[in-house]
């Protein structure tokens, strides 16, 4: 019986190196994937809050924050020497997402303390917009401005988990940090960011993407400290 040659069975380097190929997109496409994943989350939380009637401070101070993260990622974009249309669609649609989710905490929340802390953030908002369409004509460095409103924002998006997360280790609490799914999620978002803004030159903002990346680790070490002592 003659012996059979297996290795034009087997991959060849060329097939590895298609696949690499097929799957190094740039690190735009895979921070925008993260982000609209992030969004969805927001969208699953609308659900809920539907039917529950039943809303957070914290969620909607992350909704509020998502939507001023958006609007200066693409105000931001405009002002890169290398535009990508696509960051402006993406930030762009996210940023009406969380306005939407705003809107829909207004409509079906009954707590009338979090109904104004709903409108009271719609209003912030459009005060905000307001201010910066008047005053960035007046600088000189539009970009620099904004870059340093976008680390402030992105801060404090970055510390709301600490709430729940710090809530579900006190005494006598009955809350959970938050699920897996979402930490997971939050986690890619702020390493694709962090990464994204890295090759873009945009040092300053790399305490800031590491403080996103320790919250989120640190959630998935309480996660895991739940499932396994508790």
């Amino acid at each position: 019986m003659n012996d059979i040659d297996i290795s034009a069975l087997l991959p060849s380097m060329d097939n590895f190196v298609y696949l690499y190929e097929l799957l190094a997109f740039p690190i735009s496409t895979y921070y925008m994937i993260a982000a609209l994943s992030y969004m969805a989350m927001g969208a699953l939380e609308c659900i809920i809050i539907k039917h529950t009637k039943f809303i957070s401070s914290a969620t909607v101070m992350t909704y509020l924050i998502g939507t001023i993260v958006a609007f200066n990622q693409v105000i931001l974009n405009q002002h890169s020497e290398c535009q990508d249309t696509a960051i402006s669609y993406v930030f762009g649609a996210i940023c009406l997402a969380n306005l939407l989710y705003l809107f829909v905490c207004t409509v079906f929340t009954k707590d009338s303390y979090m109904l104004v802390l709903a409108h009271v953030s719609l209003l912030f908002y459009f005060v905000y917009i307001y201010a910066i369409h008047n005053e960035a004509n007046k600088l000189l460095n539009v970009a620099d401005f904004m870059a340093a409103l976008q680390m402030c924002a992105t801060m404090v998006q970055n510390v709301i988990p600490l709430e729940s997360i710090i809530a579900s280790l006190c005494k006598n609490s009955n809350r959970t940090p938050t699920h897996w799914l979402a930490l997971y999620i939050g986690l890619t978002y702020c390493l694709t960011g962090g990464l994204y803004r890295h090759q873009n030159g945009e040092t300053v903002m790399g305490s800031v993407d590491a403080l996103g990346i320790s919250v989120h680790l640190f959630g998935l070490a309480v996660a895991i400290y739940h499932s396994l002592c508790l």
